[in-house]
């Protein structure tokens, strides 16, 4: 999966993409409340749509 498109699906999930410096990046929810993730960036390009969706999205909390 290219930064493009996980920039893209995670803005379309209420999440942004953000440099993390030292190569890693930070997917933070802007639409609610959550924990941001950090991982490396070459590992999130090394992934599939789908495992990012599922694995690296932070949840939607419901009251």
């Amino acid at each position: 999966m290219g930064m493009v498109e996980a920039i893209r699906l995670a803005a379309e999930r209420g999440c942004e993409i953000i440099a993390a410096g030292d190569g890693r990046i930070a997917i933070r929810a802007i639409n609610y409340d959550a924990d941001p993730y950090e991982l490396e960036e070459r590992r999130l390009l090394a992934m599939s749509a789908e495992e990012f969706l599922n694995e690296w999205i932070p949840p939607h909390y419901e009251p």
